[in-house]
Formats: structure tokens, C-alpha cells, sequence
């Protein structure tokens, strides 16, 4: 469903990461519904795997590289981040979520 790599994070760093990083996003992928309101938002990872960033990527991390924070593909969102444990900005992302059913919902009950 989504191209890409996966890989071990660089011995230069602690595994697991676990601990609160910042999102960090580009023009392109800063208008994507699941960023909305989370621009420089702290998240927080547990994870010793991580994506490499791709076309799919709207939010990365600095963590001994470059990692991907999170993806989206059509209607598939994906997180390397915790939103359950992310407080208030992991809240917003969920309630991006919702909103996003619920105008795909709506989209489609209109047509």
C-alpha cells in the first residue's frame, strides 16, 4: 500500500527512541488535513524502526537522520508516533481524523 523503507535507526542514537520530537513539515505536505493546526507540534515516539522519508511523507523528525514522522497516501494516514500519548497535539491529529470521515462521509452521501 505504501512504497518505501524501513530500517533500524543509526547506532549514533539511543534504541528505542523514546522520548517527546518535534514535527517538522514542508510547504507541500503543511496542507494536508492531518497537519492542520500542527505545525512544530511535540510528539511522542517509542520506536527503534523508521520509515525513510518518501513521496508519501508529510511529517519528519530529526532523530540521527532524518525520520518519518508521519504519511499519507489517498485515505490512509499513518503515524511513527504515539497520538494517544501526545497530549493536545496528538488529540488535534485525531480530531483532523474524524474530520476528514467525516467529509469523505459527506462527499459521498452527496453524490
Amino acid at each position: 500500500l505504501i512504497e518505501g523503507w524501513v530500517s533500524l535507526l543509526p547506532d549514533t542514537v539511543k534504541r528505542p527512541q523514546m522520548q517527546w520530537n518535534t514535527l517538522m513539515f514542508s510547504e507541500r505536505s503543511a496542507s494536508h488535513p492531518m497537519l492542520e493546526g500542527l505545525d512544530g507540534a511535540w510528539m511522542y515516539f517509542v520506536h527503534s524502526f523508521a520509515g525513510t522519508p518518501a513521496a508519501t511523507t508529510v511529517a519528519e523528525v530529526m532523530y540521527g537522520r532524518s525520520v518519518v514522522a508521519a504519511l499519507a497516501k489517498d485515505n490512509i494516514w499513518a503515524t511513527q508516533f504515539h497520538p494517544e500519548k501526545s497530549g493536545s497535539s496528538g488529540l488535534r491529529l485525531l480530531a483532523n481524523f474524524v474530520a476528514s470521515v467525516k467529509d469523505r462521509t459527506a462527499a459521498a452521501s452527496a453524490s
